[in-house]
């Protein structure tokens, strides 16, 4: 993940939660389809859904990034919703 962009790429991933990921840079756009991909699926994430993170240009690192922000959000939104 891009340092300079992490607060950007934060508010287009808590949008994305919404509805369809969208982001006019390639880059983060495929970061937010990983992050989509990740949530969809409960974090079961199939050799598919890798191979095309990897074949957008994802390193290793980033798809492992995308994790942390994506669980945290929904550690925090869920139990709101339920409450």
């Amino acid at each position: 993940m891009r340092a300079t962009g992490a607060a950007k790429l934060l508010g287009e991933l808590k949008r994305s939660l919404r509805g369809t990921p969208r982001s006019s840079d390639p880059h983060s756009a495929a970061l937010l389809t990983h992050s989509d991909a990740i949530a969809r699926s409960r974090g079961a994430v199939d050799e598919v859904a890798l191979k095309t993170a990897r074949a957008a240009g994802l390193t290793d690192a980033e798809i492992s990034e995308v994790v942390g922000p994506l669980a945290l959000n929904i550690l925090t939104t869920r139990p709101r919703l339920t409450a």
